[in-house]
């Protein structure tokens, strides 16, 4: 029996003709990358919700504020506390959100957000 030439994914929602949209999978089957995410994204969820019932805590997911973006003017993600994800974890870390140093990728080495403070001040 021939090969299926899909074009959508599973849930008939993303194209899979782009191949920058397409994770292959070790099976050989084809899965769209928003899809994938979503599904590493629930199994995260669900492998936190399982360890925390172990150690006998309660589980709830980290809520966003509805309608309501980072405390930080160049900063249009949704905010959990004061700040998005990010910016709330640079005030955690430094007690500083480093609100000149745009959120980046997160593959590779990084340099230190003084660094690239640094850097981006003296560019200017």
């Amino acid at each position: 029996m021939p090969k299926t030439k899909w074009t959508t994914c599973g849930k008939g929602l993303h194209d899979l003709t782009d191949p920058a949209n397409v994770f292959p999978k070790a099976n050989g089957e084809r899965q769209c990358r928003p899809c994938r995410a979503a599904a590493q994204k629930a199994a995260a969820q669900k492998a936190a919700k399982e360890r925390a019932e172990r150690e006998g805590r309660t589980w709830r997911p980290r809520a966003t504020i509805e309608g309501q973006d980072c405390e930080l003017e160049s900063c249009d993600l949704p905010r959990h506390r004061r700040y998005c994800s990010t910016h709330e974890k640079r005030f955690q870390t430094h007690g500083d959100p480093y609100e000149d140093v745009p959120i980046g990728p997160k593959h590779g080495r990084q340099k230190s957000l003084a660094e690239r403070r640094a850097e981006i001040q003296a560019e200017k």
